[in-house]
């Protein structure tokens, strides 16, 4: 990755951190998985994918749809289920693009599109 885009998106994700709690147990969930696979391979670009994406598309949602039913819903720990479901996708893109150094965004969405059905997220039902 061009070091402009590094530091624009590793900027992002800095300030992205200040938009509320959900953003923090997401990004720690996003660094755990970062320094398992070896500090520096998870691109800037895939950890500003992965909190934007989980923050606003899938955690902010279901914490909306929740207000006025029991938490957990289903028996599902919410946490639990995204730090769990980020970490397959990124050791998923790992694995498919293992002849590239890093794992890029573009890795990521190629692993969502097919490992869907696996994740813990989709009991929830956000998309279908």
């Amino acid at each position: 990755m061009d070091n402009f885009y590094r530091d624009v998106y590793t900027g992002f994700y800095r300030r992205r951190l200040e938009s509320g709690p959900d953003a923090g147990w997401v990004s720690k969930a996003i660094d755990k998985v970062d320094r398992r696979l070896g500090q520096g391979r998870l691109r800037a670009d895939a950890k500003y994918l992965l909190l934007v994406t989980f923050t606003e598309m899938i955690v902010q949602p279901i914490r909306m749809r929740n207000l006025d039913t029991p938490w957990p819903r289903a028996g599902v720990d919410l946490e639990a289920a995204v730090s769990a479901d980020i970490e397959l996708l990124v050791m998923k893109a790992a694995l498919e693009r293992r002849s590239y150094r890093e794992v890029s965004g573009h890795a990521v969405i190629d692993a969502l599109s097919k490992h869907w059905k696996k994740l813990r997220i989709a009991k929830f039902d956000i998309w279908e």
